[in-house]
């Protein structure tokens, strides 16, 4: 079991430091506990510290909803599972994918900025009960 435990936290970890090179991005508690102040930003895995999840940006509504379409699309390089939630900062998407790879890309138009791969050992994808994914990035 330690094992697997061990495997897991391998997996999961971002690393934040890889970050900084995105821009001058800053995002400390008290950023977080005023999230409203800035709806264009999704700071944390739930956008707040409520992790309601919930946006108060109100471009959008029953109204026009219908007339909404794709702007644009990323794939990742690791064609394996996503799951995690993006952190959007001062206009740069910041989303992990399998192997704890963080992908940093422009949010109004998918341009990729950078990629940071911390070289997770693949060979351990044998023993993972549920691929090779985590949960996201934080700043």
């Amino acid at each position: 079991m330690q094992k697997s435990a061990a495997i897991l936290a391998a997996l999961c970890l971002t690393l934040v430091a890889a970050c900084k090179d995105a821009g001058p991005a800053t995002v400390d508690g008290e950023r977080i506990a005023l999230a409203d102040s800035e709806p264009g930003n999704w700071l944390s895995y739930g956008r707040d510290y409520l992790e309601q999840r919930f946006s108060p940006l109100d471009q959008i509504d029953t109204g026009n909803v219908g007339r909404l379409g794709l702007a644009w699309v990323y794939e990742t390089r690791e064609g394996r599972g996503a799951e995690a939630t993006p952190i959007v900062v001062d206009g740069v998407m910041y989303v992990t994918s399998a192997w704890s790879v963080v992908h940093a890309l422009d949010a109004a138009s998918g341009k990729e900025l950078w990629v940071y791969d911390p070289q997770a050992d693949r060979s351990v994808g044998a023993w993972a009960c549920c691929d090779v994914v985590n949960r996201g990035v934080a700043l």
